[in-house]
């Protein structure tokens, strides 16, 4: 039987990243509503072709840098949930700016904008999948599901 605590972590692990696609198709819905003359089926095929690029970022990120976050939180006993949401804003910012930066060296494409874009894109995306994450799995909880004590 697998314990609780490990079964809520492969939960959150396996539905906190799913929240990028969400949020960004909620955004392409409002700021783009489909109406108009034209065929909506391309548009909504191009919207889930992005939520599919999303997704596949935020399962990467979340796999490669949320992980190893989450394994070091829980050793350390870091388990309040700003360190779940400063985690995940420090990993989406991370994986967005290794994303714009890759294939170039590191002198010329440091800049200003790359470095905006990631904090302004990739760290919010990161902190809502950190604590989305931390909502499910619930690392402040002992195996029993009550709370841990104060010491």
């Amino acid at each position: 039987m697998v314990k609780p605590e490990l079964e809520r972590a492969m939960l959150a692990f396996l539905f906190a990243p799913l929240v990028v696609p969400a949020m960004w198709l909620a955004y392409f819905l409002i700021a783009f509503p489909l109406r108009g003359p034209g065929p909506v089926g391309p548009a909504l095929a191009g919207l889930f072709l992005f939520a599919s690029l999303f997704a596949s970022y935020a399962y990467l990120g979340t796999f490669l840098l949320g992980l190893p976050l989450y394994l070091l939180a829980r050793a350390r006993g870091w388990t309040a949930i700003w360190t779940a949401a400063l985690g995940g804003f420090i990993a989406g910012a991370v994986l967005i700016f290794a994303t714009l930066t890759s294939g170039k060296p590191f002198g010329p494409a440091i800049t200003t904008g790359g470095t905006m874009l990631a904090l302004v894109l990739g760290g919010p995306a990161g902190a809502a999948v950190g604590t989305v994450l931390w909502l499910i799995a619930r690392p402040d909880l002992r195996d029993g599901g009550g709370a841990q004590q104060a010491q």
